[in-house]
């Protein structure tokens, strides 16, 4: 048999010999040397390597370079023709390579380093509504020999858009837009330096429409006054008819329509930027009166006539209510058409307010309707409400009103709380809890009298 201490032996020679086995070792080897402009080399600095399309151990490494500047960093997972990213610092000296290893995967990478250059001015004129003219002027090369130097421009990814940096830039797309700027010697570069600017434009001012009265007859004409570009750009104006938009000039005629029918049109005022204003609706029913002659199979019968659709519509509501308080709005709806063809809707236009619930009950001829509100504000406000009743999405009926919710304000004396309190309401009894360690300190006297009591007893407790 195997003694203890020789199978603890072997246990651990078998545990060293599968880490070995299981470490990633890789033979790339990237080295070189790092020194200034002046070609001095440098001990001290701190080197990066890192591989590019690299994923796993062996894409990067460090160390410092010696007393002659030379450096070494192995243990890299290289293949010829891998690029080498290698990075150097010393103090307020900076520099970076890039370099291809050879046909064994190896490397050599030397690196200058340098001062950065100061940042660059940047200054943004805008020339007109959609140019601008960018402008970056390179910072001063602080190294001794002072080096060269020249500007990297780039659209920010901040930019509302892509553009060319430098010189007049035309078609820029409204908003605000940044971009950035730094000045490189041949060795390093400046931190970016970022501007920003931003080109504004206005819609135009909304169209002035004139109403379409009621009318009989089936052909309507429809004018309006386009709105106003406040920065002078050209216009057009969008028309709105019956679900369809299209770009239309003032007068427009439409034929043929049908009667019985609420109709709803209207207009908006565009630049050529597509900024545009609100739209601007109106409403108007076409409805046939008196009489008109019908035909059978193409004989003529005789006059019939017309019933026009009539609504008689009562809404209940509250002239006020208070705030954090339910209310109740009911409709009444008598008609000599069927009401049971329309649909119903009621609209409030205050944050603050939550419908909760609400009843239908509609007939041929008649509606009931009701709906129930909470008022969710603190403050007093003023809550304005339409009621709708909608065939084939054209509004026939249309009522609005409004609903003041107040505070109530009662003064603090014994009158007016018995106004609030009724004076027959019982009064609860106060009752004072008794803390729990009092508690525990009577049931635990208790057990314990109990448990003494023969003993107790010798001494004239619980004598007679």
């Amino acid at each position: 048999m195997i003694n203890q201490k020789k199978f603890v032996f072997i246990f651990l020679i078998l545990f060293f010999s599968m880490s070995i086995a299981n470490a990633n070792i890789y033979l790339g080897v990237v080295e070189g040397y790092i020194k200034d402009i002046n070609n001095n080399v440098i001990a001290g600095a701190d080197v990066t390597v890192t591989l590019d399309s690299c994923s796993g151990g062996g894409c990067s490494g460090t160390a410092v370079s010696q007393t002659n500047g030379y450096y070494v960093i192995g243990n890299l997972d290289t293949s010829p023709g891998s690029t080498v990213n290698v990075d150097a610092i010393k103090d307020d000296l900076i520099g970076f390579e890039i370099d291809i290893t050879d046909e064994d995967g190896l490397g050599f990478v030397n690196v200058t380093i340098a001062k950065r250059p100061d940042k660059p001015t940047m200054i943004s004129t805008i020339l007109n509504r959609r140019t601008v003219n960018l402008y970056c002027e390179p910072g001063e090369d602080t190294n001794i020999p002072e080096l060269p130097v020249h500007v990297i421009v780039q659209s920010s990814p901040l930019s509302n858009g892509n553009f060319n940096i430098y010189d007049e830039t035309g078609n820029v797309s409204f908003g605000s837009h940044t971009w950035q700027c730094r000045t490189c010697n041949d060795y390093v570069c400046s931190d970016w330096e970022f501007d920003t600017f931003e080109l504004t434009n206005n819609p135009p001012s909304e169209p002035v429409l004139i109403p379409q009265e009621h009318t009989e007859k089936t052909d309507i004409t429809f004018n309006w006054d386009s709105g106003v570009d406040p920065d002078g750009d050209e216009t057009y104006d969008q028309f709105y008819f019956n679900g369809e938009i299209t770009t239309e000039e003032s007068p427009v005629t439409k034929t043929e329509l049908d009667t019985y029918a609420c109709y709803i049109w209207g207009v908006r005022t565009c630049d050529i930027y597509d900024y545009c204003s609100d739209w601007v609706y109106d409403e108007f029913t076409i409805c046939e009166t008196d009489t008109k002659v019908v035909s059978r199979n193409g004989a003529r019968v005789s006059y019939v006539e017309i019933e026009l659709p009539s609504y008689n519509l009562t809404i209940f509501y509250p002239n006020f209510v208070l705030t954090n308080d339910t209310f109740k709005v009911s409709v009444e709806i008598e008609s000599n058409q069927d009401l049971r063809e329309l649909e119903y809707e009621i609209r409030e236009y205050e944050k603050g307010i939550t419908q909760l619930d609400y009843f239908e009950d509609v007939g041929e001829n008649k509606a009931n309707l009701e709906y129930l509100f909470k008022i969710d504000s603190e403050e007093e406000i003023e809550i304005d409400f339409i009621f709708l009743g909608k065939k084939d999405n054209y509004s026939v009926i249309r009522r609005e009103f409004t609903i003041s919710a107040i505070e109530l304000d009662v003064p603090e004396t014994e009158i007016s709380r018995l106004r609030i309190i009724p004076i027959f309401k019982p009064v609860e009894p106060e009752v004072i809890p008794i803390p729990a360690w009092i508690v525990a300190i009577i049931v635990t006297a208790l057990l314990l009298i109990y448990y003494y009591e023969r003993r107790l007893k010798r001494f004239g407790f619980f004598r007679r």
